[in-house]
């Protein structure tokens, strides 16, 4: 994409690949698919759109002070818990002005996940999950990755009485319409969600702009 020849543009966001800034991944940095930031960098130069918005990983401090250098903005890190529950801590650079942190959602009341998906509403324990990975269907067994006891509803430990969550259920976990992937292989629908955004967080730091 060549920026010079685009029409006036209000507003560009994405998200370099994490894999080599993540702590689950092989702690290459820029010198791995990450180093497709400096595209997204090129492109901003280009285009001088009124409002961006990078997303990433919890990543080595070094390397978050490249990407704040370079877009001339700390980040905000907020994590996906105040809308789902999820606990997918990311990082968001931004020049859309006076981002406030969200409040909590009570979703336990039928504002998110379970009545979402359908899930019992009455648990005995109300266990915020661990990160949505895009490895989530390689299985839940001998890992921290989300699962739901058959018995209790929400969990986030290996018990044996355990299931893991369905597409769609990923689907509620990052705020994606019910079968919004539903055009891919299960196998492609995990990695997707995986590998996405929760979009309630994205439509909080939207709500700031002003166009």
């Amino acid at each position: 994409v060549k920026g010079a020849g685009l029409p006036k543009i209000d507003l560009i966001y994405g998200g370099s690949p994490c894999q080599s800034f993540s702590r689950a991944g092989d702690g290459s940095g820029f010198d791995g698919s990450s180093k497709l930031f400096w595209e997204f960098v090129r492109v901003l130069n280009e285009v001088k759109p009124t409002y961006f918005l990078l997303e990433n990983v919890i990543m080595k401090k070094e390397w978050e002070q490249v990407i704040t250098d370079a877009l001339g903005v700390e980040p905000i890190e907020i994590v996906s818990d105040k809308f789902v529950p999820q606990k997918r801590r990311r990082l968001y650079w931004t020049n859309i002005p006076n981002v406030k942190q969200p409040t909590v959602n009570d979703f336990f009341e039928g504002n998110g996940f379970p009545s979402a998906c359908n899930v019992k509403r009455e648990f005995k324990r109300k266990t915020v999950f661990n990160t949505l990975t895009a490895t989530y269907w390689k299985g839940i067994r001998g890992s921290g990755r989300p699962a739901i006891s058959t018995e209790e509803g929400f969990l986030d430990d290996n018990r044996d009485a355990h299931r893991m969550l369905t597409p769609n259920e990923c689907e509620a976990l990052q705020t994606v319409p019910k079968d919004y992937t539903d055009c891919v292989s299960k196998t492609q629908r995990y990695k997707m969600l995986g590998n996405g955004w929760t979009v309630d967080v994205i439509a909080h730091i939207f709500g700031y702009a002003q166009f």
